[in-house]
């Protein structure tokens, strides 16, 4: 019921909040690269808001982008910290600098690829297939995505199973014991899964090719708007390379 919800959703989407998905693809590729060769704080921050103002326009929930902060938060935490002692203990302030910098570009991606917000998974396939990716990458892009979710609901299961047994998480030993075997059991589990789907996707007649339907035409609004976001990218990006090298 939740997948068909969303879909209908999207069939009627008002039209100043669609946004064709080839469109948005590039405009999120374009603004990554350009907030991958930002180095100040500054424009990562005015990036980042601008990013958000976009996203409140075409009509994303933020709780949505809170689920991705969230999903990304261990990573980035884990990274900053080691940024923060790759030249040991006491810290450096060129160590500092570079941690905080790369966990705010890290931050702003996030924001700009939630620029392609959540959609029906017909509409991604189809948009890849029009910009004429590899069947390869197609079919791996549907897979995972579908697969995935069966592995953290999976996981849930296995956690709430746990919490049943009165296991309390722990960085003891024998706690990490447990995780150990529970990794090393979903990952045999998920290998031997993974040959069955393989062999019954062949006996079907599956070829590596997965049939989509045609992909929305791009109408001049989604011009328009990847046009004005790529502008504002840019701008920035250029306006940090003249302000702070005169400085």
């Amino acid at each position: 019921m939740e997948t068909r919800s969303e879909t209908l959703d999207i069939s009627v989407r008002p039209p100043s909040r669609r946004w064709e998905i080839r469109s948005c693809f590039l405009t999120a590729l374009i603004g990554t690269l350009c907030v991958a060769n930002m180095q100040h704080i500054t424009t990562l921050a005015a990036t980042s808001l601008f990013v958000f103002f976009v996203l409140q326009t075409i009509g994303s929930a933020f709780r949505e982008l809170y689920r991705r902060l969230k999903c990304v938060a261990p990573f980035l935490l884990f990274s900053f910290a080691t940024l923060l002692l790759s030249d040991g203990i006491p810290i450096t302030w060129e160590a500092a600098k570079f941690a905080i910098l790369t966990a705010a570009r890290i931050t702003t991606c996030v924001f700009v690829v939630s620029l392609l917000k959540r959609r029906d998974i017909q509409e991604y396939l189809a948009g890849f297939q029009a910009m004429k990716f590899p069947s390869v990458f197609t079919a791996t892009f549907f897979l995972t995505q579908r697969y995935l979710h069966l592995l953290l609901r999976q996981t849930k299961a296995t956690l709430a199973s746990l919490k049943s047994r009165l296991f309390s998480p722990s960085l003891r030993l024998k706690s990490l014991k447990v995780y150990g075997q529970i990794i090393g059991g979903m990952t045999i589990k998920a290998i031997d899964q993974s040959e069955i789907i393989r062999q019954a996707m062949e006996s079907r007649g599956f070829s590596g090719q997965i049939r989509t339907r045609k992909a929305d035409s791009i109408r001049c609004t989604d011009l328009f708007k990847s046009v004005a976001v790529i502008l504002v990218f840019l701008l920035i990006l250029i306006a940090e390379k003249l302000y702070f090298t005169n400085t």
